[in-house]
């Protein structure tokens, strides 16, 4: 039986109505899989402590805003593999995933070329010297069985004007084609530097992304969830940076055939 653990903050909740979707047409076999969340910035909150991530370090008795599963408790040694989803809020950069680029792109300027060190120590301050950092590497040190895979947060929608803009900008130019799927190749260079035997930081399947690979199909944001009472509704047309159902069930299908191997 592989034993799933899913932890993060707002995103969780596209997650887990993804979850909720795939069990709907499929049984979970040799899987089991348990759900830890907390809302906002509350995760900031979070530490480890003897092996275990509590909610509060402040609190070792405080309760997560939601929590889904058999156990009532996260102990890291309990898991095989982990999942930890973390976002900001949308005034805040950076965005919370190496692999999304084009945060660090001015939409104003052509184009240029990046040194490979240049695009690794963006890659490595994006995962390693955020608020959430210091968790992260607390779940590896203080831990043995589980491998950490770092999902950071979703790409932008398609819609977001930022990602419009964007997408304007290297439509426009026509070298930036050839210039992304550099700095695409470079991430990727840069990404598997950081990852090790328990660290991996998995991309989003291309299924939900722009062809491109630059921005999230916004068919999988309409109607986006966010860890609130009723996250089981869509919460707002102008959210792009949160996910839906749909979205969820990609995720979830991709873990599935990780767990599989």
């Amino acid at each position: 039986m592989k034993e799933i653990c899913l932890v993060g903050n707002s995103h969780v909740a596209a997650l887990k109505m993804g979850l909720d979707a795939w069990q709907a047409e499929h049984t979970l076999a040799d899987c089991a899989i348990d759900i830890f969340g907390s809302r906002a910035k509350k995760m900031s909150r979070a530490r480890v402590h003897q092996g275990e991530v509590q909610a509060n370090g402040n609190d070792p008795g405080a309760e997560w805003d939601f929590r889904a599963g058999t156990r009532p408790r996260l102990h890291l040694d309990s898991y095989d593999e982990i999942y930890f989803t973390v976002g900001t809020r949308p005034t805040e950069y950076p965005h919370f995933n190496p692999r999304f680029i084009l945060n660090f792109i001015d939409s104003e300027r052509p184009l240029r070329p990046w040194s490979q060190a240049v695009v690794s120590r963006i890659v490595e301050h994006t995962v390693f010297e955020q608020w959430f950092s210091p968790l992260l590497r607390d779940m590896i040190q203080q831990s043995a069985r589980p491998v950490i895979h770092f999902l950071g947060c979703p790409f932008w929608s398609t819609e977001d004007r930022r990602a419009r803009a964007l997408q304007s900008r290297i439509d426009a130019l026509p070298q930036a084609h050839q210039a992304l799927s550099r700095l695409q190749e470079q991430v990727e260079i840069a990404v598997q530097g950081l990852e090790t035997a328990r660290l991996k930081i998995p991309a989003p399947p291309a299924g939900v992304l722009n062809a491109l690979g630059t921005f999230t199909d916004h068919a999988y944001c309409t109607e986006s969830m966010r860890l609130t009472e009723d996250f089981d509704r869509g919460h707002g047309p102008r959210d792009f940076r949160h996910m839906n159902a749909a979205y969820g069930r990609e995720i979830i299908r991709n873990i599935l055939r990780g767990a599989a191997r």
